[in-house]
Parts: structure tokens; C-alpha cells; sequence
């Protein structure tokens, strides 16, 4: 099994509080994994991962209500294997 065919099966929670940065990003996304989680916020992101369980997290650093460093220490106090990568502007 090569990448492409493990990628196929992971779920990504991708938060981005830009609306066509968001919309770029995940639909790219959606073309090499099984499916993709959108958030708006590190609220809303953090909510998601608690209901989805998702196998990677794509974060943008600076959001409203939770910011992305925010989030990620919330999950990293539950998770610490999860793959997180962290985007900006």
C-alpha cells in the first residue's frame, strides 16, 4: 500500500477562519483523503475533534473565539500522537 492508498482512509480536521482560504484548502484536501472536517474557529475545531475523532488536524494559527495554539494545547492535553500541522498567513 503505497501513501495515496493510506491517505484514502484518514480524516482531516482542517480549521481556517478565512472563508476562500478554507474553501481552497479543503477542497483541495478532499481530493486525497476520505474526508475532510471544516472549522471555523478553534471553538468550533476543538468541538469537531471531540466528535469526530479525526487522524490529522491542519490548523491555521490566528482565529477568533479559540485561536489555533489554543486548540492545539486543548487536544495535546488528551492526544499526544495526533499529526498536527500548523499554516498562517
Amino acid at each position: 500500500m503505497d501513501y495515496k492508498d493510506i491517505l484514502k482512509t484518514k480524516t482531516i480536521l482542517f480549521a481556517e477562519d478565512d472563508k476562500d482560504t478554507r474553501k481552497i484548502i479543503s477542497s483541495t484536501l478532499e481530493l486525497f483523503v476520505k474526508s475532510v472536517i471544516v472549522a471555523q474557529n478553534g471553538e468550533e475545531a476543538y468541538a469537531l475533534y471531540k466528535e469526530n475523532d479525526p487522524d490529522i488536524i491542519i490548523s491555521d494559527i490566528n482565529m477568533p473565539i479559540l485561536s489555533g495554539i489554543e486548540f492545539i494545547k486543548k487536544v495535546r492535553e488528551e492526544n499526544t500522537k495526533i499529526p498536527i500541522a500548523i499554516i498562517t498567513a
